[in-house]
């Protein structure tokens, strides 16, 4: 699990960092008038598109991991959530409830 949760920031991490840096070389560079000019802007443009999608899948892949690592369940799948909720969210006689005081 440790190792999934470091590739997945890391990816996250220099897939921003390079979207960035994209971002600006193409803001810095202005718009282009030569033709090689264009290609090379088309082509940063087309690598920039990959790199958001890259960007917001390790992202939430981060995000999986981290929110099972924080559960302390690693390995599971998350059980239904009303029967894990306390008794204290769900309120006397909802189904579910474990309390027996009437």
């Amino acid at each position: 699990m440790k190792a999934l949760l470091l590739v997945a920031l890391w990816g996250h991490l220099a897939s921003g960092v390079l979207l960035t840096g994209a971002f600006f070389m193409l803001l810095l560079a202005g718009s282009p008038r030569a033709l090689v000019a264009r290609r090379w802007d088309e082509a940063v443009v087309a690598w920039s598109r990959l790199l958001v999608f890259l960007a917001l899948g390790s992202g939430i892949v981060w995000l999986m991991a981290r929110t099972a690592v924080f559960e302390n369940r690693p390995t599971r799948r998350s059980k239904s959530a009303p029967s894990r909720m306390p008794s204290w969210i769900r309120g006397p006689g909802s189904f579910g409830s474990r309390d027996t005081a009437s």
